[in-house]
């Protein structure tokens, strides 16, 4: 879902993904179809503006200027 290009494309990712862990993990899948509406609303944003919001969102917060730019605090697949 986090790759997808559109927001039909991320809906069919997340039926494949109910379809695949619901038996393992029902809280988690029911979780992501109560809030699709709000997860989903990045995609009115571009590619770019998209990974930007995702990372930072992950981070919870902007970077401080004297902030080292770590790769390995990576939260998301890119």
């Amino acid at each position: 879902m986090y790759r997808a290009v559109t927001k039909d494309v991320a809906e069919d990712e997340l039926l494949n993904l109910e379809e695949k862990w619901v038996s393992k993990y029902p809280v988690v899948i029911e979780g992501w179809k109560r809030n699709w509406e709000q997860l989903s609303q990045n995609f009115q944003y571009t590619k770019p503006i998209r990974k930007i919001i995702l990372y930072h969102k992950c981070r919870g917060r902007l970077p401080s200027p004297n902030q080292k730019n770590h790769q390995d605090q990576r939260c998301f697949h890119q």
